[in-house]
């Protein structure tokens, strides 16, 4: 059964944070699209990710399209941008395909960035980033379903992504989390988006949220709380609101024991 191991660091700084990225990212070459999940060129944590690639690699930071040229897309479909057809060759889905941009859809890689201060109240998050990019046709049609839930994640599908980085920084440091499981990346978001003030994604638990339950219907992470290890490291890992921060997360997304540093 699939597993995952969430890398967490807890620093003053985001820059310190993303120090534990380079071990995770050894192996990523070729071209690599950073998706941040604030839809934003100048997202913090997709800057620090970028910082942080190997010097084989051609990066590349990728935001929706958007505004008037989304409007002239949706009009105009095949006029404006360069776009590829990704079949979701999963069994189960209702969405045969995804119409995404060439810069996502031809990337060897692709890493996705979740400044959670920023996407706290609504998302998105780290599986339901990918339908954010489809094209303003079917992204309407993705929105207007009332299966949206079910169809974000099946888009999540269509493409591999390498590896989901979390932020949450407070005034007392940065708590970063990584990991290459895209449905553990998004617990550890939704239980960090519960500890900003003002967020209203109202759900019993992570493992409740309607996205993580199709993602695991459609077994594109892991599947279980006990096959989730949570890896922790950093100067602040033993200040108060770390732990206090990691022990809310292994609550929140049920994995047994307790903290790795406690007894």
């Amino acid at each position: 059964m699939r597993t995952a191991v969430v890398h967490i660091r807890s620093e003053r700084t985001l820059e310190a944070a993303a120090s534990v990225l380079p071990s995770l990212i050894d192996d990523i070459d070729g071209s690599v699209a950073i998706l941040p999940s604030s839809l934003d060129y100048r997202d913090p944590v997709a800057e620090a990710v970028l910082t942080q690639l190997p010097q084989g690699s051609t990066p590349e930071i990728v935001t929706p399209i958007s505004g008037s040229a989304a409007r002239r897309a949706f009009l105009l479909p095949t006029v404006l941008g360069d776009w590829r057809d990704v079949p979701i060759n999963v069994p189960g889905v209702s969405v045969e395909s995804a119409l995404m941009p060439k810069a996502v859809a031809s990337a060897e890689h692709r890493i996705i960035g979740v400044d959670v201060v920023e996407v706290s109240r609504h998302g998105p998050f780290v599986l339901d980033v990918p339908a954010r990019y489809v094209h303003p046709r079917q992204r309407l049609r993705l929105v207007a379903d009332r299966s949206r839930s079910s169809l974000v994640a099946e888009v999540a599908a269509a493409l591999p992504i390498s590896l989901s980085v979390v932020s949450l920084t407070l005034p007392e440091g940065t708590f970063l989390a990584a990991t290459k499981d895209i449905i553990a990346a998004e617990l550890v978001a939704l239980a960090l988006a519960e500890r900003c003030i003002g967020s209203v994604r109202d759900f019993t638990g992570p493992w409740e949220d309607a996205v993580v339950q199709r993602a695991t219907e459609l077994e594109l992470g892991v599947l279980m709380p006990a096959r989730i290890r949570l890896v922790a490291d950093g100067r602040c890992l033993h200040e108060a609101w770390a732990d206090t921060l990691q022990e809310h997360v292994r609550r929140r997304l049920g994995i047994p024991g307790t903290s790795s540093w406690r007894p």
